[in-house]
C-alpha cells in the first residue's frame, strides 16, 4: 500500500496554527490559576488549608512556600510574556516588582482583613522568589520551551 505523504502535506500549517492557539490559550490561563491559587494560599483562613503533615514539623517550611509561590508567579507570567514576543529585560523587571508589590500588598491585607499574621520574612521569601524566577531562572528553560521570536 502506497502511501502518498504530500496528501497530508496540507495538515501541516492546521496543525501548527491549532498548537500556536494552544499556546496563546494556556500562556493567558497559566498566570491567572497560579496567581489565584497562590491569592486563595495567601488569604484564605488557616483552617481551610491543607495540613502541612510531615512538612509542618520542618522549621521555617512555611517560607520555602511562599518562596515557591511566587517564583511560580514570576515564571508563568515570564512563560505568557515570551509566548507574546516579550521576554526583554525591561518586561522582566516590571513582572519582577509587581509580583513583589502584589505579595507586599497580600501581607498588609493578611494582617489588616484576614485574621493571619503579617510577617516581614514571608515578604522576604516572596520577593527572593519573584527575583529568582525573573533573573536566575535558566534562560534555557525558556528557550527549550518556547523559540525566541527575533
Amino acid at each position: 500500500m502506497d502511501v502518498n505523504t504530500s496528501q497530508f502535506s496540507i495538515f501541516v500549517p492546521l496543525i501548527i496554527v491549532v498548537v500556536n492557539i494552544i499556546k496563546k490559550i494556556v500562556a493567558v490561563a497559566l498566570p491567572l490559576l497560579v496567581i489565584a491559587i497562590v491569592t486563595y494560599g495567601s488569604l484564605a483562613s488557616s483552617d481551610k488549608l491543607p495540613s502541612g503533615g510531615f512538612f509542618s514539623e520542618i522549621p521555617h517550611f512555611d517560607k520555602a512556600v511562599h518562596f515557591i509561590f511566587y517564583f511560580a508567579i514570576v515564571a508563568a507570567l515570564r512563560f505568557s510574556f515570551t509566548v507574546y514576543g516579550r521576554s526583554d529585560l525591561k518586561t522582566r523587571l516590571i513582572i519582577v516588582i509587581s509580583a513583589v508589590v502584589y505579595g507586599g500588598m497580600i501581607e498588609l491585607l493578611q494582617g489588616m482583613y484576614f485574621n493571619r499574621s503579617t510577617d516581614i520574612l514571608d515578604f522576604t521569601a516572596n520577593s527572593l522568589g519573584a527575583v529568582c524566577a525573573g533573573f536566575l531562572l535558566p534562560q534555557i528553560i525558556f528557550n527549550i520551551l518556547i523559540k525566541k521570536r527575533k
